[in-house]
């Protein structure tokens, strides 16, 4: 029969929150990476189906919510079983990274996510010059420009294009595209 000490516990503890970790943390890079190459445009052009892999990676940002919860788990028992200890600063920081690029990928992930496109016949309402920066004012929508764009569309015309837009900030957009009717 085996006996365990204190120390094999504590390490078997160590090892089980290091392992949550970095599923996490692995899960977490991957759907940030799917999700920000699943927008770029010249991938769907080049290889749809390529395109199509790189953007199911997203789909693991259904899973992190639960590595979270497992990772909270070890690292709690871990805790627990280590004893009140102050951690080194090594640890310390790599605690301060882990915790601040989550926040800063679900951060990301949550404008992202209230991003949409709109597309079709675009009537240009009115036109708006700040300094060096050009706006077109369609569907109600200040949409962001650039001079030549600014100066070869008209006010109260029809046009075919599209523009990007965010849900959290539903006054204010990007043009992609902009041709005559």
């Amino acid at each position: 029969m085996q006996s365990y000490t204190r120390y094999d516990t504590q390490e078997k503890a160590y090892k089980q929150q290091k392992v949550a970790l970095y599923c996490l943390l692995g899960s977490t890079y991957l759907f940030f990476v799917g999700l920000v190459l699943g927008d770029i445009q010249a991938i769907a052009d080049y290889s749809y189906s390529l395109h199509e892999i790189i953007s199911s990676t997203a789909n693991l940002m259904l899973i992190t919510p639960f590595l979270l919860l497992i990772y909270i788990f070890y690292r709690i028992r871990y805790l627990i079983i280590r004893g009140r200890v102050l951690p080194e600063l090594k640890s310390g920081i790599k605690g301060l990274f882990v915790a601040a690029s989550i926040i800063g990928i679900f951060t990301f992930t949550f404008f992202k996510l209230n991003e949409y496109e709109s597309h079709g016949v675009l009537t240009v309402q009115g036109k708006i010059q700040e300094e060096n920066n050009y706006y077109l004012i369609i569907n109600d929508k200040k949409i962001k420009v650039t001079e030549s764009e600014y100066y070869l569309t008209t006010q109260n015309e029809v046009y075919l294009g599209s523009y990007k837009w965010n849900k959290l900030s539903p006054d204010e957009g990007k043009l992609l595209t902009i041709k005559p009717d």
